[in-house]
């Protein structure tokens, strides 16, 4: 049994909220006007959902204060239109893990609501958000950031210092099967099929990611340099109508040109673009390799919607030039097709590491492949891309 603490003025969200979770033997806590971090002190829920309005009541360094205080998974349930979208997105970059859309009458049941209520609960309730993963990600963030203003690159010994971790390099694959052992993920026997690639073809860069990841793709986009002149592609799980605004904060932050693509949309050196929610981005390349997006049908593949593995495999059969893979944290397994299709093609993977990761799900399943190139600590992503694309990691 889990004590869910639902902290929200909408009775219609509390009422549905809570007796689904009492329906199947979770305790429910629902607070109105209360000091959030008095909240969860008192009750020490496993689990906090914030509804949009109290984000507006209380403010964002209502969330600092309790997870600086007393970390707990926190998921913020949204509403669909603005200008709360913001907020909601604001509450994920101060430490809240995943969001989910606010029941709409003439959009979406309430059966449905509950279903994916009670699954980001599930997945919540196995998130990490000790004091100590979250002092490692902001003092690595900080040190990248103090190193920037002086003038320094990716490559930086503030770099090297955040990615301290033993992180292994084209030559020692992340080549394993069975349990994922960080320990043992080297086997320098394999030796991969490698397709030659046109170096003079723009890199290409594509970043998967589910719970916890919409403030790490943030913080990537911001740090990767727009010298790279790479094509972005972000696949991040997400409800339709929060795509184009995540695609819009993002553009704010990134040198990088940031949108959420139409069919048919150019993906040019120098931009990025967001898959939209509820559908799958595919890729196709004209003769003189200019991507084009290809959107796909809208069932799920693999619990998902768009899929992590459509946009990394669709990439991975027509991307001639350098190539990198990226996933980072969320639950189940969507990505590890595709971090196989591109370590097939010839291209680099990447997975984000447990001790960074709110969810390691993701990232295990793909090191589970044997197809991972390294495993790297959120604030050294950015450097280790870069370094990827450019070659350097080749011996």
């Amino acid at each position: 049994m889990r004590r869910v603490l639902v902290v929200a003025d909408t009775p219609r969200v509390t009422a549905v909220i809570g007796n689904a979770l009492a329906r199947r033997g979770d305790e429910v806590v629902i607070e109105t006007d209360r000091d959030l971090l008095e909240a969860v002190t008192r009750t020490d829920p496993d689990v906090v959902a914030l509804v949009d309005d109290v984000i507006d009541r209380n403010g964002l360094e209502a969330i600092d204060r309790m997870l600086s205080a007393a970390p707990t998974p926190t998921l913020v349930v949204a509403s669909s239109v603005d200008p709360a979208v913001d907020a909601e997105f604001d509450g994920l970059a101060h430490g809240a893990v995943d969001f989910l859309r606010k029941p709409d009458a003439l959009e979406t049941s309430l059966s449905t609501f509950v279903d994916e209520f009670e699954s980001c609960i599930d997945e919540l309730a196995d998130v990490d958000v000790s004091s100590l993963a979250v002092a490692q990600t902001t003092a690595s963030a900080r040190s990248i950031r103090a190193a920037q203003s002086r003038g320094a690159t990716a490559g930086s010994d503030a770099v090297a210092t955040a990615s301290a971790v033993a992180v292994p390099t084209t030559s020692d694959r992340a080549r394993h099967s069975g349990e994922c052992d960080l320990e043992s993920i080297d086997d320098p026997t394999t030796t991969p099929a490698v397709r030659t690639r046109t170096p003079t073809e723009p890199p290409t860069v594509v970043v998967g990611a589910s719970t916890g990841g919409p403030k790490l793709v943030e913080r990537l986009l911001e740090r990767l340099p727009i010298a790279l002149e790479a094509r972005v592609f972000v696949v991040q799980h997400m409800p339709a109508p929060f795509t184009p605004r995540f695609a819009a904060r993002l553009d704010a932050i990134s040198e990088y040109a940031v949108r959420e693509p139409t069919d048919g949309d150019v993906v040019r050196p120098g931009t990025a673009v967001v898959a939209p929610g509820g559908t799958h981005l595919g890729v196709t390349s004209d003769a003189d390799g200019t991507l084009r997006v290809r959107f796909e049908g809208s069932t799920h593949r693999g619990g998902a919607r768009p899929s992590i593995d459509v946009t990394m495999a669709s990439l991975a059969d027509c991307v001639d030039g350098p190539l990198c893979g990226v996933v980072l944290t969320g639950m189940g397994q969507d990505g590890a097709t595709g971090i196989e299709a591109i370590d097939a093609a010839g291209g680099h993977t990447i997975a984000q590491d447990e001790a960074t990761s709110s969810v390691f799900g993701i990232p295990a399943a793909a090191i589970r492949t044997g197809c991972v190139d390294e495993v790297v600590p959120a604030a050294a992503l950015a450097e280790r891309i870069t370094t990827a694309v450019t070659g350097e990691h080749d011996e």
